[in-house]
């Protein structure tokens, strides 16, 4: 038989504070995040079977960081 109580429990999560542009660097909080930001994947076609290694995820402040 198990005894049960209630006790307060308290965990540590990871959440994301901040959201840093990967060409500028510009830092904004997380909770604020304009629409203008820019979030998108890249790879190298040309590799071959290894095209899957240059896989990345990038997140940019601006069309113009988005050309960069």
């Amino acid at each position: 038989m198990y005894k049960i109580e209630q006790k307060k429990v308290t965990t540590l999560k990871e959440v994301t504070t901040h959201v840093i542009c990967d060409c500028c660097g510009k830092q904004i909080e997380a909770t604020n995040l304009p629409n203008d930001w820019h979030e998108f994947s890249a790879h190298h076609e040309e590799w071959g079977n290894d095209s899957c290694d240059s896989y990345e995820d990038y997140m940019v402040c601006s069309p113009a960081c988005y050309k960069e």
